[in-house]
């Protein structure tokens, strides 16, 4: 229906929190300024246009940058920023598996190479 890229289109609603649920259940994180007072400093990741009873939501972000924002968020709230403590939440009290445990050391192995070779 949308001819951009990445556009979902929806039913148009009349702005109510029924509208903002539908979007959020398809993960478009539609962010109208109404939501709270946090809003009205954040940047607006996606963009609304009307067409007859169809809105159509387009990203305004790319999704690393959105992830990138969603971390940071999800980090200073749950952690209070600290990294420490999100890593010992992982290891001990979420009980990763063998197998996740080994990715995470690849991981964190693979950035320490890369860090060598950079220097």
């Amino acid at each position: 229906m949308a001819d951009h890229e990445g556009a979902v289109a929806l039913p148009a609603g009349d702005g109510t929190g029924s509208d903002r649920a539908t979007a959020s259940r398809r993960g478009l994180g539609l962010h109208d300024g109404q939501d709270d007072a946090d809003a009205a400093g954040s940047q607006k990741a996606v963009s609304e246009r009307k067409n007859k009873n169809v809105s159509v939501y387009e990203a305004l972000v790319s999704p690393q940058d959105a992830r990138g924002s969603a971390w940071s968020t999800f980090l200073n709230q749950a952690f209070d920023g600290a990294t420490e403590p999100l890593l010992h939440f992982l290891v001990r009290e979420r009980h990763l598996t063998k197998r996740q445990r080994r990715q995470l050391a690849q991981l964190l192995e693979e950035e320490e190479r890369k860090e060598k070779e950079g220097q």
